[in-house]
């Protein structure tokens, strides 16, 4: 009874102040290092992913539910820095100032990264941090989208500055690499999804019965 209680209250607390979100790609990017034939710009093109999205109208997480996966072939799909090269930034130009809440990494499963430095910003100049993130190890297989929360930003730029390279485990090259991005833009001025009236009398009944069933315990 706990259990299916606390899945329920999970649902409808998860749903106070959720916003939709669309999924948009960046309409150019701009890098400190990469190579013919794995360029930058195969980072944003869908080029590798194994469903296609139309940008700023899909459903963010409607997307990334279908588990969309990346391929592992590098030609033409993914991005690599030059050989040696361990420290290169990604900067992302979204085409306009959205507001950014999420970012969606396809994190190549060979040489990859381990750590990058976020930042963002409205004018190109001037960037604020957005903190660093450690993605998980993809295996030497076709891989899948890990998602990365930040706070609500609004931006028009979006920078990655790559450390750890290669990852750890296969971590077969001297460079930093990744296969795809893509971001999670709300709406600002938009109105949070309202509660089904039926998710919460459902949990108020299930808390209900949870209790009415503590005290009988107690009293047996």
């Amino acid at each position: 009874m706990k259990t299916v209680l606390s899945a329920v209250l999970a649902v409808v607390l998860l749903s106070v102040g959720a916003q939709a979100a669309s999924i948009v790609s960046a309409v150019s990017v701009t890098a400190s290092s990469e190579r013919a034939l794995v360029p930058a710009s195969a980072t944003i093109n869908q080029s590798g992913l194994s469903a296609s999205y139309v940008s700023g109208v899909t459903d963010f997480d409607t997307y990334l539910g279908s588990n969309p996966t990346h391929t592992l072939i590098a030609r033409d799909n993914e991005w690599f820095s030059d050989f040696g090269n361990l420290t290169p930034t990604l900067t992302f130009d979204l085409g306009a100032v959205l507001t950014i809440d999420r970012i969606a990494l396809w994190v190549e499963e060979s040489s990859g990264f381990s750590t990058a430095a976020l930042s963002s910003s409205t004018d190109g100049v001037t960037f604020g941090s957005l903190g660093t993130i450690n993605p998980a190890d993809n295996p030497l297989a076709d891989y899948p989208a890990e998602v990365f929360g930040i706070a609500t930003t609004a931006m028009r730029y979006f920078r990655m500055d790559f450390s750890g390279c290669p990852q750890p485990d296969p971590g077969s090259t001297d460079e930093c690499s990744l296969g795809e991005i893509a971001f999670s833009s709300v709406d600002p001025t938009s109105t949070p999804i309202p509660i089904p009236a039926g998710a919460i009398l459902l949990g108020s009944a299930l808390a209900t019965g949870l209790a009415a069933t503590r005290r009988t315990r107690r009293q047996g």
